[in-house]
């Protein structure tokens, strides 16, 4: 299991060199769901799920990025990827610690992620999921196929009482 996380560590440094695409109507959809209240300095926990995956009969999986902050926002056409500040989340296959706790039908589609915010009203989430299935081998480990999908989630955060 840690090798698998380190390979995905890797995998997500060296990217795929693809740019991501601009959603239509017809890709698949990232839901993102809230797990706990948002409140300031409190980190929340959150689940990101890929549903319809174009990849999925290639027995594909996600890994989830986010920006963690940064004046820049991450753009929806994921131009500035890698001029910006992100974190990265394994799927529920991988991460051990919260599959126990957390019920999926899909875990190789679903992943739990955490962030923090420190200011009190609406706050976003950015990030993207990123599908990928197989590995080639060359100069370095690649993703046989992948596709990223953005998203951007508005969260709640409550003031300190």
């Amino acid at each position: 299991m840690r090798n698998i996380l380190i390979i995905f560590l890797v995998l997500l440094a060296i990217g795929c060199g693809k740019k991501g695409k601009e959603r239509n109507s017809s890709e698949p959809k990232v839901v993102v769901k809230l797990l706990t209240p948002s409140k300031i300095n409190e980190p929340i926990k959150a689940m990101a799920i890929l549903l319809d995956s174009e990849l999925a009969e290639k027995n594909s999986q996600i890994f989830v990025v986010l920006q963690t902050g940064g004046d820049e926002p991450l753009k929806k056409d994921l131009s500035n990827e890698y001029e910006i500040d992100i974190e990265g989340f394994a799927n529920l296959e991988i991460d051990s610690l919260n599959q126990k706790w957390i019920e999926s039908k899909d875990k190789r589609h679903s992943a739990v992620f955490r962030r923090t915010f420190y200011e009190p009203g609406k706050n976003k989430l950015r990030g993207y999921v990123w599908d990928f299935y197989g590995f080639e081998y060359m100069d370095s480990i690649i993703p046989s196929q992948s596709r990223k999908y953005y998203f951007e989630f508005d969260v709640d955060t409550e003031a300190e009482k």
